[in-house]
């Protein structure tokens, strides 16, 4: 075995016509270890070799589950690189399905503090949502929202069609998988809503917002919730009976408004 390992790994930097190398078929004809004595040889630049389509030895083994194989080659710069459709490795494993695959490409990801790659599109604008949620990939789904990282999955992105991954378990609400991705991904979104406001910028003297540190849309969230509160205390002010304010003008009534109009002096 031991002089076609030799004879491997001299055909190894010779690409064929659709640009694989030794290292690409290892992983598709499930090939251990060749991957693992080619990798060893030149373990920087073999693992990372592109083929016609752009993919790695790393995306062959995602597309065909092969977990051992991307234990052997998973590094920084494999699992960041992406296909002619600016696929990542985590990308193919959920496309194709390959949960086991997809769990060692998490804990690599991780590893090599690469979490930004959870977050990753194709060219179709799919995130690792958006896929798991079209192939209803539950286990994948819980993967990403119960880790400690789960506060940096954007759950609400959109794809070029406009969706969200909800959207995606909305437009198939008859499926009862898709129906409980969908009540996991809205649970998701309102605990990374709640978590948002409590570390709201503030101002450390006073204890109050900071409005000016807030990015432009949060701020026009904000003040449109402000002017919703504000019409409610308004209505509420003029709409009391006669004895709980001083005189029956509305002027009174007005005033009584403007005294409980804390909310908007404090944040503006």
């Amino acid at each position: 075995m031991s002089n076609e390992l030799i004879e491997l790994a001299k055909k190894d930097n010779i690409q064929e016509n659709d640009g694989c190398t030794e290292m690409h078929r290892g992983p598709v004809e499930g090939d251990g270890e060749v991957v693992h004595f080619l990798g060893k040889l030149d373990p920087e630049s073999r693992p990372v070799v592109e083929d016609n389509g752009l993919m790695t030895p790393l995306h062959r083994a995602a597309v065909n589950g092969d977990a051992g194989v991307i234990t052997e080659i998973a590094s920084s710069e494999s699992l960041a690189k992406l296909t002619s459709n600016d696929e990542t490795a985590l990308i193919l494993a959920v496309k194709n399905s390959q949960i086991d695959a997809f769990k060692i490409l998490m804990k690599e990801t991780k590893r090599h503090n690469l979490e930004h790659l959870f977050n990753a599109t194709d060219k179709e604008g799919n995130s690792i949502l958006h896929l798991a949620a079209l192939n209803k990939l539950i286990v994948i789904v819980n993967l990403l929202l119960e880790s400690s990282y789960s506060h940096k999955i954007q759950i609400n992105s959109k794809n070029n069609q406009g969706q969200t991954a909800l959207d995606i378990c909305n437009a198939n609400s008859q499926d009862s998988v898709s129906k409980e991705i969908g009540s996991i991904l809205e649970r998701a979104a309102a605990q990374q809503q709640s978590t948002h406001f409590s570390e709201l910028p503030t101002n450390t003297t006073s204890g109050s917002w900071n409005f000016t540190l807030f990015p432009i849309e949060t701020r026009n969230v904000i003040l449109m919730v402000l002017g919703m509160i504000a019409t409610a205390f308004f209505t509420a002010a003029y709409d009391l009976p006669n004895g709980f304010v001083k005189g029956n003008h509305p002027q009174a009534k007005l005033n009584l408004f403007m005294e409980k109009n804390f909310i908007l002096k404090e944040c503006l």
